[in-house]
């Protein structure tokens, strides 16, 4: 898909920022699709990368935690939303 190539192209051209764009457009679309756990591997990843943007963080964790709650997993999703609060 044109998410998964946009983020080898930023990937071979060094482009962190664009690679996260592109992780977080492709995590939302799993989510919109309902492919929860393919989304929570992309948010996971996404967040790690967003590590030096404080508000894009959060907005990652937030929306990986909703994918983990869909997934049943609300304990995690709990601890992530409490981390993007604790970020604000």
């Amino acid at each position: 898909d044109l998410a998964t190539e946009a983020i080898g192209i930023a990937e071979a051209t060094g482009n962190h920022r664009a690679r996260l764009e592109a992780l977080i457009t492709r995590a939302r679309a799993h989510a919109a699709a309902g492919d929860h756990a393919a989304a929570a591997t992309d948010f996971e990843v996404a967040a790690d990368g967003a590590a030096q943007l404080p508000a894009r963080r959060r907005e990652v964790l937030s929306a990986w935690a909703d994918s983990l709650a869909a997934l049943g997993q609300h304990d995690r999703a709990f601890a992530l939303a409490r981390e993007a609060l604790e970020h604000h």
